[in-house]
């Protein structure tokens, strides 16, 4: 009976079992539905995380371009802190031509001209050669220099010259090996400075130190390999300072000629053939003057134009033979007052000659991502004692280098007015610059038809103690120029020592007042990370100078 039983009731069991497996079981269309949406669901989470990632990548390299603006504005405050009026302040302008891209994928409805500014001032503080020294206690020092900041050109990596050691003489101006902005290489393919992200914003600090050429610097070890260079016991001269290369003056005319270096004057500089060393062969940063010379020359107002050579012990123009000195302008507008003379000679002291003149281009100074022949081996030429000295060259090409992948340098100054009430811009300051559709808001100095807004007021005091003003002429900021060979003129503003213009009005006022200097310096600076180059970013800085006398009166 039991057997009965159990038969039947393992057979109902059994085929319950079965039904109840088959009812739990995917069809092949159910896992293929099942499968599909896993899938969609897995893309769609790793497309979260990807975003994800990608939004910390670039959250990440924002940051990183942050900090490194912060350092460049902290450098660039502190130089502009140090800037003192016994020198001068001259502020260049200009724009690009030929809408250079930014890189090889931009698109060509996406270029456009960048601005290429310079400026330059002179500083006292404490400042050293970024050159290695030849022996350890032959550092130079100096408590003056002048500041350049602006574009620097590399040369072609493709020029059969690009390895040969450096030219102190370089004028870097060989549209062979040194391109413009903007251009290809002329040696075919991709030139240095074609695309903006490769430009570099040079910060270029020249030394201001007097040669001491009354005792021999005499090492007590030799310097180089044998031969043993004759240098080690020659003294400081113009283009020579503790037996590092100078350049003899701030002004590119008179560095170009001096010193004479015929016998019995020649001056030996690492014991070859002497050399006119120039700024834009970007490896000195030593310049034999200081600013007690700068200001006589500048203040003497000689025409620049004259270029003679002479010897050690004679200044430049000091016969005073080729033009008249200093007076006060009647009318600085004319092409030979004293206004014009003393701003040509603030243009010369720029490193490096930027203005295109007929069919010469401008030039800049000489500066390399990195060493080109950093270990020697792929140059030639110079002397195989001065290995060290080449070793240095190869250094100092990169020295200058400040902001790297830099598309754009702007430089604007303020007077610390603002815009009338009646104005679209009621009072936000006025900015004075290069007027372009990009910077609407930016004003040439003394516009026309800005009836008088833009005008400044200098204020002096009287000899009895009360305050008068002088209205700036326009003719004493900067010259207005007229559009040449098709493109943009560059424009400079110049902020020199004395108002040449000036002229006493009331009894009492004093015989000369300080030619007037903004108060405010505005830089806006354009960076764009090398691994992503179509995406720039863009800073702006506010820097004070040290203004005008009558600004820190009590």
């Amino acid at each position: 009976m039991n057997s009965s039983t159990t038969g039947p009731s393992r057979s109902r069991a059994a085929r319950l079992i079965q039904r109840a497996g088959r009812a739990g079981a995917f069809t092949v269309v159910e896992m293929i539905i099942a499968v599909g949406a896993l899938a969609i669901l897995s893309v769609g989470v790793a497309q979260i995380f990807r975003a994800t990632g990608e939004t910390v990548k670039v959250g990440r390299r924002i940051s990183n371009i942050n900090n490194y603006a912060a350092m460049i504005e902290r450098q660039m405050r502190k130089d502009f802190e140090a800037m003192t009026r016994d020198g001068f302040l001259v502020i260049r302008n200009e724009i690009t031509g030929g809408d250079p891209a930014l890189s090889p994928d931009e698109p060509a409805t996406q270029r456009r001209n960048r601005h290429i500014d310079e400026i330059l001032f002179f500083a006292t503080g404490d400042f050293a050669s970024l050159r290695d020294p030849v022996h350890p206690d032959r550092v130079v020092r100096s408590p003056q220099a002048r500041i350049y900041f602006g574009h620097g050109l590399s040369q072609d990596p493709k020029d059969p010259n690009y390895y040969n050691e450096v030219h102190l003489d370089d004028t870097n101006s060989d549209p062979m090996i040194t391109p413009a902005f903007g251009l290809p290489s002329a040696h075919g393919g991709r030139g240095p400075n074609q695309y903006a992200m490769d430009w570099t914003l040079l910060r270029y600090v020249s030394l201001l130190a007097t040669p001491n050429a009354t005792t021999r610097d005499r090492l007590s070890t030799p310097v180089g390999s044998p031969p043993e260079p004759t240098v080690s016991e020659e003294p400081d001269n113009d283009i020579q300072v503790r037996l590092q290369p100078a350049v003899s003056s701030v002004f590119q005319n008179n560095a170009r000629y001096k010193p004479n270096l015929l016998p019995p004057d020649s001056a030996l500089v690492r014991d070859e053939t002497p050399v006119h060393p120039r700024c834009t062969c970007g490896v000195v940063d030593i310049i034999t003057s200081d600013l007690g010379e700068i200001r006589s020359t500048t203040l003497d107002a000689q025409d620049t134009s004259i270029t003679r050579p002479f010897s050690l012990d004679q200044d430049y123009f000091q016969d005073g033979a080729h033009g008249a000195v200093f007076q006060f302008d009647t009318n600085p507008a004319l092409p030979n007052s004293s206004t014009r003379r003393m701003q040509a000679w603030m243009r010369q002291a720029f490193p490096a000659p930027s203005d295109t003149v007929s069919n010469t281009p401008g030039a800049r100074i000489r500066c390399e991502p990195s060493p080109p022949d950093l270990l020697g081996v792929r140059g030639s030429g110079g002397l195989p004692y001065n290995r060290e000295y080449k070793r240095t060259d190869q250094n100092m090409l990169s020295s200058f280098n400040f902001v790297p992948h830099c598309t754009e340098f702007i430089v604007e100054y303020s007077f610390g007015k603002v815009y009338p009430p009646t104005h679209i811009r009621a009072g936000q300051l006025i900015w004075h610059g290069m007027n372009t559709p990009e910077r609407p808001d930016v004003r040439p100095y003394r516009d026309p038809a800005n009836n008088g807004w833009d005008i400044y007021n200098m204020p002096y005091r009287n000899a009895n103690g009360s305050q008068g003003t002088w209205q700036v002429k326009l003719d004493t900021i900067r010259i207005p120029t007229a559009p040449f060979g098709g493109g943009r003129p560059p424009e400079y503003s110049y902020f020199g020592y004395v108002d040449p213009s000036y002229r006493p009005v009331n009894a009492g006022d004093p015989e000369t007042i300080a030619w007037a200097w903004p108060k405010l310096i505005r830089v806006t600076i354009s960076l764009v990370d090398p691994t992503d180059p179509l995406t720039e970013q863009t800073y702006q800085f506010i820097f004070t100078t040290p203004g005008n006398p009558e600004d820190h009166a009590g």
